[in-house]
């Protein structure tokens, strides 16, 4: 049922519905774009057909933006901020730093099976190279940001076995991405399998980085049957 509160029928409540209306034209603009540029890529995406596909007038988006380039930073920001966002969320009451590395792993894998479009936007440097810093600032505190300190601070906290952090990160981003791939092609039929293979993925990483004194010798270090 529709507000009927008498605040919506003053000026303000006008002001409100048209924002409110303005940024769902903005939204549907951005969506619309997404979808075509996965489609097209930048030499061939078009503001008119962006228009077109989100149901509104190619005059419409100067409304929104200044031309083809200044709406195609915003998606690059827009899918940048969304990923950015839901990795912050996942580890927001979480201080542990296992616990905030494993849970921006899941965080990684739910956002690209569940955002498909948007995650597969992050993945093309045609879009993301000039436009945003996709390791960078974008309000909020980056994702890579968010890995490296939490594994840093296992590591500080004599939680994993120190080693080089640049090389971890890769490594750990790698798998998650991965995983997402596995989802989008061969396995995209075999939802269930996913807890399964995250938890696999876990337990690996687990025993390799734990600190612990109960590790089994390397296969180098196993001496040779006589």
């Amino acid at each position: 049922m529709l507000d009927q509160s008498p605040q919506k029928n003053g000026p303000d409540g006008k002001s409100r519905r048209a924002t409110l209306s303005r940024d769902r034209a903005r939204q549907a603009l951005l969506k619309a774009s997404a979808e075509l540029f996965l489609e097209t890529g930048v030499e061939q995406f078009s503001l008119r057909q962006a228009a077109e596909r989100a149901g509104q007038s190619p005059g419409n988006v100067y409304n929104y933006f200044k031309d083809k380039e200044d709406l195609l930073r915003s998606l690059a920001h827009e899918a940048v901020t969304r990923f950015n966002q839901a990795q912050g969320q996942a580890v927001s009451e979480l201080s542990d730093p296992l616990e905030r590395y494993f849970a921006l792993g899941r965080a990684y894998i739910d956002f690209g099976i569940e955002h498909r479009a948007w995650y597969r936007l992050l993945q093309r440097t045609d879009l993301l190279m000039g436009r945003v810093d996709p390791h960078g600032n974008q309000g909020e505190e980056s994702s890579f940001n968010l890995l490296t300190g939490s594994l840093q601070a296992a590591m500080d906290a004599g939680k994993i076995r120190p080693q080089p952090l640049m090389p971890l990160a890769a490594l750990s981003w790698a798998m998650v991405h991965g995983i997402v791939d596995l989802f989008h092609g061969p396995l995209g039929n075999e939802p269930a399998l996913l807890p399964a293979i995250y938890q696999a993925m876990n337990e690996s990483l687990l025993h390799g980085l734990l600190t612990t004194t109960n590790h089994p010798p390397s296969p180098t270090s196993r001496k040779k049957n006589p």
